[in-house]
């Protein structure tokens, strides 16, 4: 029953976004630990851009319900939100050795990162706060 709620709208972009988060630590956290391994390649989440996109021409609802805007979600939003996905870094200078992170970098992005999920976790905890008072004040 809970899945109901969580599967369009507001709700299914901000756990996708967490997802993204989560995922973007990970990332990050191995090209920090892979940072003297001669020939590797810095990886980054793709993410942002592609949910920009998504919602921005508009997701195709799977019932035939009538948008008013180009930017109301419609039914069925979490499955046409975009996955984050790896994806090779283009940013870095490759060293001698055919490494590319830069620690500095990634040590900026590991901050960046770190903030965003917590305005993402702060957003989910209100809106289960108000799904708690919703229920809560149902039972009366």
């Amino acid at each position: 029953m809970a899945d109901l709620w969580f599967d369009t709208g507001v709700d299914a972009i901000l756990r996708r976004a967490l997802d993204a988060v989560s995922l973007r630590q990970s990332v990050i956290a191995n090209n920090i630990a892979n940072a003297d391994t001669p020939g590797y390649v810095a990886q980054t989440v793709d993410f942002e851009g592609a949910l920009q996109a998504a919602l921005s021409r508009g997701s195709q609802p799977h019932l035939a319900l009538v948008v008013t805007n180009p930017g109301h979600l419609g039914v069925g939003t979490s499955q046409a939100l975009p996955q984050p996905r790896v994806v090779a870094s283009t940013g870095g200078a490759m060293r001698n050795d055919g490494n590319t992170v830069d620690v500095d970098a990634e040590m900026a992005a590991l901050a960046k990162n770190t903030i965003a999920y917590n305005a993402l976790a702060t957003q989910l905890a209100s809106r289960l706060a108000m799904w708690r008072t919703v229920i809560e004040e149902g039972r009366s």
